[in-house]
């Protein structure tokens, strides 16, 4: 955060960096979770699938946050395993916050 470069693996709370939640991550000094692809702050919902699915499908392109904030499995893809599991969230299936399996 303090360099300027976004790293999913910045911890949150080192000099500089804001203290986040469970499950949060530090994205130009703001903390975020995984599935929230429009980026706009809280738990995944609908309109979140929804942008995943565009992002997919190419019918528009994701930016640097989208592109860590949508790939909810960690593997640098945005694909059918991150809406899926992003819909199991917006379901009540899976409890959030999702977190990266290290």
């Amino acid at each position: 955060c303090g360099n300027g470069i976004v790293n999913p693996n910045e911890t949150c709370g080192e000099p500089g960096l804001p203290t986040c939640g469970t499950g949060q991550m530090c994205l130009d000094c703001t903390c975020r979770q995984l599935g929230d692809c429009q980026d706009g702050g809280g738990t995944p919902n609908l309109f979140d699938v929804l942008e995943m699915i565009d992002i997919l499908l190419q019918r528009k392109t994701a930016t640097a946050h989208q592109m860590i904030l949508c790939d909810v499995n960690c593997d640098t893809n945005v694909n059918l395993f991150d809406v899926l599991k992003t819909i199991d969230v917006v379901l009540q299936r899976i409890q959030p916050p999702l977190v990266c399996p290290n």
